[in-house]
């Protein structure tokens, strides 16, 4: 059973966005997806975009409202970074698990990665918000991103302003390239760049302690009415005047999410915000949460949905068992020509391969929460 005092506004956000998660990775043809699902090219965001930002400001929240309940407990700092360490390493160690997969190469294995970015964000963001307070965190948040910019624009290896920040000109390539050789994402946007790269963890960071301070706001919202409607309107407010200040950073430094330049972290940590508050509203204060449960289900286990889906789609677009015109096809090619392309046309086919990957987790998925098994990775 889960430690923690439930949200379900904060349970169904982590769900929604598992769930978008799911969808995005695992898109059945590739050349064909809308726009609602795909990544920008660099600078700019499209639908797809918004996943990664919102799982690590839930992440935030959910670090702020656990802690301060054991900390109400009687849970000493020393023991609770133990378990931030070790929760740390286990996710790190997950990440590289689903990367090692299907051949468990050491040569061409993908160090970075969504799940060790998780891991290092709550390490280091979980451990500030042990020794520091929200004042303190505002602070910290506010030089990483500050530093962050100077950083990009100070120290690209290639000529000053837009290049800089160009995908071959860039101070995370340069990095990427020096630590990581051989070792990053196969289909960057550059050889040897990694959306999850080491310097552009800088900008994820300030997402998740972002989040901590708007769970802050909730940890004060009691069991009255106007506390709960209070903190709604503080994360609506807080929320719009974060993407207008996002908007407004992006003339200087661009919304992009393969660097997570400031002005991306700052735009999609108001827009989470303003997602929490419209839940919090329809959740808490309306009480309507019959058509979240599958949501509930996905937030409540969403470690481990996201990590079977993540191992089962890679073992399924990698492994080739299917036999055809004397060699063999994936799986996942052998069902999606089967049960989607056959009938539909491709954009929709891609789609509905998704839809279909996500209905079977979240089906799997709801039989945990039925039975009340949450595993706490």
């Amino acid at each position: 059973m889960p430690d923690t005092p439930r949200h379900s506004a904060v349970d169904a956000f982590r769900g929604v966005t598992i769930a978008l998660m799911i969808i995005v990775n695992n898109q059945g043809d590739w050349s064909h997806v809308y726009r609602a699902f795909r990544h920008a090219a660099w600078h700019g965001w499209l639908g797809a975009d918004i996943v990664f930002p919102f799982f690590l400001f839930i992440l935030g929240v959910s670090i702020s409202l656990s802690f301060t309940a054991r900390s109400a407990r009687g849970d000493s700092r020393w023991a609770s970074a133990r378990k931030i360490v070790s929760r740390s390493a286990v996710l790190v160690g997950l990440g590289l698990a689903i990367n090692f997969l299907p051949d468990f190469s050491l040569a061409s294995v993908r160090i970075p990665g969504v799940l060790q970015r998780i891991g290092v964000c709550y390490l280091f963001v979980a451990l500030i918000f042990l020794r520091f307070g929200a004042g303190a965190r505002w602070a910290i948040s506010l030089a990483l991103l500050a530093g962050y910019g100077l950083i990009l624009h100070c120290l690209a290896p290639g000529a000053p302003g837009d290049a800089a920040l160009s995908p071959a000109g860039n101070v995370c390539l340069a990095v990427d390239r020096f630590l990581l050789a051989g070792h990053t994402y196969a289909h960057a946007a550059v050889p040897g760049f990694d959306p999850e790269g080491i310097v552009s963890t800088l900008g994820a960071l300030a997402s998740a302690l972002a989040g901590t301070l708007a769970g802050d706001l909730l940890v004060k919202t009691g069991s009255g009415e106007s506390t709960r409607r209070r903190a709604t309107g503080a994360l609506f407010i807080a929320g719009g005047i974060a993407v207008a200040a996002g908007a407004v950073l992006s003339y200087w430094i661009p919304i992009n999410k393969n660097l997570w330049t400031p002005s991306y972290a700052v735009f999609m940590a108001g827009m989470s915000s303003v997602f929490l508050a419209a839940l919090n509203w329809i959740m808490e204060e309306k009480k309507l949460t019959a058509w979240a449960t599958p949501f509930l289900a996905l937030g409540m286990n969403a470690i481990v949905a996201y990590v079977l889906s993540s191992a089962l789609g890679k073992i399924l677009a990698l492994v080739k068992l299917v036999p055809r015109d004397g060699g063999y096809i994936a799986l996942k090619t052998a069902l999606y020509e089967t049960l989607f392309a056959s009938w539909l046309k491709p954009h929709a086919a891609s789609l509905t391969y998704s839809l279909a990957y996500l209905l079977f987790w979240t089906a799997a998925i709801y039989v945990l929460y039925r039975k009340r098994i949450f595993i706490k990775i």
